[in-house]
C-alpha cells in the first residue's frame, strides 16, 4: 500500500524545467487577482515585452496586485507568468477567441480573464498607447531583453514536460484583434517593474526586440506555401501535439486534485509503491475515474460545500432540523392529524415552503426531505425545531443532501403546499351498489386461486356540489369500524368525541352468513348503508379535529385527482402562467384558493375560488356500476353521471356511445331504459 502524494509526474529533464516558463504562478493567483490587477499585470508584461519598461505605472501596478501576491509566489513570477501567458496568445497571429476559451477555461481561467486577455491584445495591436508621459514613473529604464537568439516561427519549439501545459497554439486567427510575436522563453524571469533589476538586463542585438504586428488595417502578406516533406509534417505533428498534450495534463492536474482527498486515498492506496508518481495526471485521472466511489464521494463533497456556503448566505435556507418529537406515538388528536400534518421525530430534517394555510402564527407548510412530494403541516416554533447550520451539513446523508441542493438550486414553486389545505367536509353519504372483480390468490399449498371479491362503492357529496365516488372491500369496512372502537376505547383516551358503546350499537353486517351471490351483495349494500350513515351523522358535529372524524375522511377520501389540472387563470388583463393545480374531487376550493393567491399575489381572490369551485363542482362525477352487458362479455360497467346532464337518460347516452367506440357492442333501446331506470333510482336516493 502506497500513501497518496500530489506530485506532478517526473520532468524529462532538469534543463528543460529550467527552461519552461509556467502559467501556474498566474493560476494561483487568480482567486486574489481583481480584474484591475489581471489587466496592469497583462499591460504591464506587454510593454516590457516591447522594451517599454519606463511606461509601466509601477505605483498602479503594486497597488493592483498587493493582494494578489501569496507566500510563495513573488510578483517577478506572476508578471513572468502573464509574460508567457501573451507569447502564447500571439504566436502564429494570435489565438481566435474560441481557442483562447477552449485553452485557458479548463486551467481556471473564468470567462472575465479571457475577455480582459482579448482586450488587452486589441490594445497592444493598436500600439499600445499610454495615457501620460512615463517621464516622471518611478520605474527606471530598462535594458533591452537577453541576448539569447530568438526562435524562428518556423522552428519547432523546446519540448515541454511536467504537471503545468501551456495552452495550445492555434492557427491564425481572426476574432483576435491583437498578437506579440514569440520569443524563446529563457530561465531570465521578469524582475518587479520599479526595481533595480530592471537595469540589470542587457542585450546587445536590436533585432532580438519585442515587436508589435500589423494593426488590423495592415492585412499581413500571406507566407509562400512550402511542400512538406514526411519528415516536416512529422516534426509539425509532433509539435502540435506535444502542446496539446500540456494542455491536457494541466487540465487533468485539475481535476483530480478537485477530488475529494479520502476516496482518493482509498483508491491510490491500492496502487503498488511508487507506482502513483510515475504516473502523468492523465492516467491518474483515468485511473481515479474508473473507480465510481470517487467520484461520487467527490460530487457529494462538492455539494456540501456549496450548501454550507448557501446556508450561512442571506436569505437563510429554510431548512430545519426536529428538536422534539411531533406524531402520533407522543400527540393524541387534535393535537396531531394524520391527515395534515407531519410526522416528525427528533433529527428529522424539513423544508418549508410558506406558512401554514389556515394562518395560525408558528406552523408551516412543507416536507420531509425523505418524502420531498408529500406537503403537510408542521410546528416551526423554537419549541419543536431549530434552522439546519453548516456544522450539520457533514452528518446528512447523500438523500438528503440531493434533495436539499436540487431544493436550493431550483426555482421554488410559489404555489407549493397549496396540497396540504384540508378537504372539505362531507355534507352526505350513500352506499350506492357493489361490483365484483377477479382476483388471483394463493392457497395454503401454494396453488394460484382466482375468486371473485366484492367492492362497494360510496358515493360523497360536498357542501358546495363536490361529488365523488370511492370504492371499499369488506375489510375495510371492519377496519374502520376497530378503529373507531380502539379510538373510543379507555385506551384510546375516548379522543374521539364519540362514545364506544355509540360505537358498538350500530349493527354491522356480519362476515359469514348464508347468504352467497347478488342477494349477499344487496343485504350488505343496504347494511354498510345504514351503518355509515349513523357513523356520519353522529360524527359530522364533532369537526374536522375529532379523530373519529378524521378516521371516517381518510376512509372516503378519493385517492385520484381530476383528470385535468385547473390552469391559464386571468383576470383583468393579467394572466397568472404559475396557476397549475393538481385538484381532487374533495378539494376544498375556498381553502386552497384563498392560499394559492396569497401565495402569487392574486387580488381578485373571489373570482379565484368561484372560478376553481366551478371548475371542480363540473369536473365531479357520480360513478354508477351496472351489470346488465354482463350476459354480453362485457362484464360490469360504470355509467358517470356529471352535474351538468339534465336527466339520467344523457348520461346513459354517453355510457352507450363508449361501449360502443371501445367495445364495438350496440347497446339496443330496451336495455337503455333498463340501465336509465336503475341510475335514476340510485341519483334520488343521493
Amino acid at each position: 500500500m502506497t500513501a497518496i502524494t500530489e506530485q506532478p509526474p517526473q520532468p524529462a529533464t532538469q534543463a528543460q524545467k529550467k527552461k519552461k516558463a509556467s502559467l501556474q504562478p498566474l493560476t494561483a493567483a487568480l482567486p486574489n487577482l481583481s480584474s484591475d490587477g489581471f489587466s496592469a499585470a497583462l499591460r504591464a508584461s506587454a510593454l516590457h515585452l516591447q522594451s517599454r519598461d519606463e511606461e509601466i505605472d509601477s505605483d498602479h501596478l503594486r497597488k493592483s496586485l498587493g493582494d494578489a501576491v501569496y507566500e510563495g509566489t513573488t510578483m517577478t513570477q506572476l508578471l513572468n507568468s502573464c509574460c508567457h501567458l501573451l507569447r502564447q496568445a500571439g504566436r502564429k497571429g494570435g489565438m481566435t477567441s474560441e481557442k483562447l476559451f477552449s485553452s485557458l477555461v479548463p486551467l481556471g481561467f473564468e470567462e472575465a480573464h479571457v475577455l480582459l486577455l482579448i482586450e488587452v491584445l486589441q490594445w497592444v495591436r493598436s500600439g499600445s498607447p499610454t495615457s501620460e508621459s512615463t517621464a516622471g514613473k518611478s520605474s527606471p529604464p530598462a535594458s533591452p531583453p537577453p541576448t539569447e537568439p530568438a526562435v524562428p516561427e518556423e522552428a519547432e519549439a523546446p519540448e515541454q514536460t511536467g504537471a503545468e501545459a501551456d495552452p495550445p497554439e492555434a492557427e491564425p486567427p481572426e476574432a483576435v484583434a491583437a498578437t506579440v510575436q514569440p520569443q524563446e522563453e529563457t530561465d531570465a524571469v521578469l524582475p518587479d517593474p520599479g526595481s533595480p533589476e530592471l537595469q540589470a538586463i542587457q542585450e546587445d542585438e536590436d533585432e532580438h526586440e519585442f515587436t508589435i504586428l500589423e494593426t488590423l488595417e495592415q492585412e499581413p502578406e500571406p507566407e509562400p506555401e512550402e511542400a512538406l516533406t514526411p519528415r516536416a509534417e512529422a516534426a509539425l505533428a509532433s509539435k502540435y501535439l506535444g502542446r496539446l498534450s500540456h494542455v491536457a495534463e494541466d487540465a487533468a492536474q485539475i481535476q483530480v486534485k478537485a477530488m475529494d482527498s479520502e476516496a482518493k486515498a482509498t483508491r491510490v492506496n491500492t496502487l503498488p509503491s511508487g507506482k502513483w508518481g510515475m504516473m502523468t495526471w492523465q492516467e491518474r485521472l483515468v485511473f481515479l475515474q474508473s473507480c465510481p466511489t470517487v467520484e461520487q464521494a467527490t460530487v457529494a463533497t462538492q455539494r456540501r460545500e456549496k450548501l454550507g456556503k448557501r446556508i450561512n448566505a442571506k436569505p437563510p435556507l429554510d431548512a430545519y432540523v426536529i428538536t422534539a418529537p411531533f406524531n402520533g406515538s407522543v400527540l393524541k388528536p387534535p393535537a396531531w392529524r394524520e391527515d395534515e400534518d407531519l410526522s416528525l421525530v427528533v433529527g428529522d430534517i424539513v423544508v418549508s415552503v410558506g406558512p401554514a394555510p389556515y394562518g395560525k402564527r408558528g406552523w408551516s407548510v412543507g416536507f420531509r426531505v425523505d418524502e420531498p412530494c408529500r406537503y403537510k403541516i408542521f410546528p416551526s416554533s423554537k419549541n419543536y425545531v431549530r434552522r439546519l447550520r453548516s456544522a450539520d451539513v457533514s452528518g446528512l446523508s447523500d438523500e438528503a443532501l440531493g434533495v436539499l441542493s436540487k431544493f436550493d438550486e431550483k426555482e421554488t414553486d410559489r404555489t407549493a403546499g397549496y396540497t396540504a389545505v384540508p378537504r372539505v367536509s362531507i355534507e352526505a353519504v350513500e352506499v350506492t351498489g357493489a361490483v365484483t372483480r377477479a382476483s388471483t390468490a394463493v392457497d395454503s399449498v401454494g396453488r394460484q386461486v382466482e375468486k371473485r371479491i366484492a367492492y362497494y362503492s360510496i358515493h360523497c357529496a360536498g357542501p358546495t356540489g363536490e361529488s365523488w365516488t370511492v370504492q371499499r372491500r369488506y375489510s375495510e369496512f371492519e377496519q374502520l369500524r376497530n378503529d373507531l372502537l380502539h379510538a373510543t376505547s379507555g385506551d384510546g383516551g375516548n379522543v374521539a368525541g364519540l362514545s364506544r358503546e355509540e360505537v358498538a350499537s350500530l349493527s354491522f353486517p356480519s362476515k359469514h352468513t348464508a347468504l352467497s351471490g347478488n342477494r349477499l351483495r344487496e343485504v350488505r349494500v343496504n347494511s354498510f348503508n345504514a351503518w355509515l350513515s349513523s357513523v356520519h351523522t353522529a360524527t359530522s358535529g364533532l369537526g374536522r379535529t375529532s379523530h373519529a372524524y378524521i378516521l371516517l375522511r381518510r376512509f372516503l377520501r378519493p385517492a385520484s385527482p381530476l383528470r385535468q389540472k385547473f390552469s391559464g387563470f386571468e383576470h383583468d388583463g393579467k394572466s397568472y402562467p404559475q396557476v397549475n393545480l393538481q385538484v381532487y374531487p374533495d378539494t376544498d376550493a375556498k381553502g386552497t384558493g384563498e392560499f394559492v393567491a396569497m401565495r402569487l399575489g392574486i387580488t381578485a381572490v373571489s373570482t379565484f375560488v368561484a372560478q376553481l369551485s366551478k371548475f371542480i363542482t363540473a369536473n365531479g362525477r357520480l360513478r354508477l356500476e351496472v351489470d346488465q352487458l354482463v350476459p354480453a362479455g362485457l362484464g360490469v360497467q360504470y355509467v358517470l353521471v356529471l352535474p351538468s346532464d339534465d336527466s339520467a337518460e344523457t348520461a346513459v347516452n354517453r355510457f352507450a356511445m363508449r361501449v360502443k367506440e371501445e367495445y364495438d357492442f350496440v347497446i339496443c333501446e330496451s336495455v337503455k331504459k333498463t340501465i336509465a331506470a336503475e341510475v335514476k333510482q340510485r341519483m334520488r336516493r343521493v
